[in-house]
């Protein structure tokens, strides 16, 4: 079993505090109270698909994004020739570390029920539009392979002539310092969700420049998405490497509490 990792980044959209005479609900429960139950949402328009929990163990959530598959089925042993209407359920397995500092979303691909990308951001939209993004609001964001970016970049022959960084405002992990601090005071003074920087440079941009390690070092662990391009050929694009894990089978959700699962997959669900 394969699993593609993405991070559930919660920004505070209400300033909440005790004079509210309300406690302030923490990302962790947040998260918990909307997966760890079930429901349909949709995504690609009008394609709806079951979210479908199974269980919770030390923190992490485990499932099934499930999709009906209609089909005709041979169903009358006297008749050779007679269909009747049946179907079965796919299903993409799903794994969450609800973890304050990870968030580490971890979903199979499975074809007929959808990319991992869009899955997720059905999800976050159907979350965000039920509780009117209050008092969070979720943005989802590739985990990227590690050193994949300084790789790319190392390996094509030319210059990076435009990069362009998409931050996610942190919630707030221990990340790269600098580039935490500075999107967190942003975020407090505009309300901002998100920043998007882009360098350009016709003679090509220092790729292994402080600045950009600290930036990609921040995008990697799930905090956005960078983009680097020579004229309009893009060299790397953060959103198609993403990284896997392979699960053991025996974590697989079957629609009924697994003994251990925690143990067998929660080291794996860490940006």
């Amino acid at each position: 079993m394969k699993i593609y990792l993405f991070r559930l980044s919660l920004t505070q959209r209400a300033q909440l505090s005790l004079f509210d005479g309300k406690e302030i609900q923490t990302r962790q429960s947040f998260l918990r109270e909307h997966l760890s139950r079930s429901f349909d949402f949709n995504y690609w328009g009008e394609q709806t698909v079951r979210y479908e929990f199974t269980q919770e163990d030390d923190e992490v959530i485990s499932g099934a994004v499930c999709k009906w598959v209609s089909e005709d089925q041979e169903a009358d042993p006297s008749n050779p020739f007679a269909k009747s209407e049946g179907g079965r359920w796919l299903k993409a397995s799903f794994f969450f570390n609800s973890e304050e500092h990870q968030q580490v979303f971890g979903i199979e691909h499975t074809t007929r029920v959808g990319s991992p990308s869009a899955i997720l951001a059905g999800i976050a939209r159907y979350i965000n539009e039920q509780t009117n993004s209050y008092p969070y609001h979720i943005e989802v964001s590739e985990i990227n392979e590690k050193g994949s970016f300084k790789k790319a970049v190392g390996e094509y022959p030319d210059p990076v002539t435009t990069l362009t960084f998409r931050f996610v405002v942190p919630n707030p992990p221990n990340v790269e310092e600098e580039t935490r601090e500075a999107l967190k005071k942003l975020g407090k003074a505009t309300g901002a969700e998100e920043a998007t920087e882009t360098l350009k440079s016709s003679k090509g941009i220092e790729v292994n420049s402080e600045y950009v390690n600290d930036a990609v070092g921040y995008i990697e662990g799930g905090g956005g998405r960078v983009v680097a391009k020579n004229g309009k050929y893009i060299i790397f694009d953060s959103k198609n490497r993403v990284r896997t894990e392979n699960p053991p089978e025996a974590a697989r959700p079957k629609g009924r509490p697994i003994a251990g699962l925690a143990k067998m997959v929660k080291a794996l669900l860490r940006k």
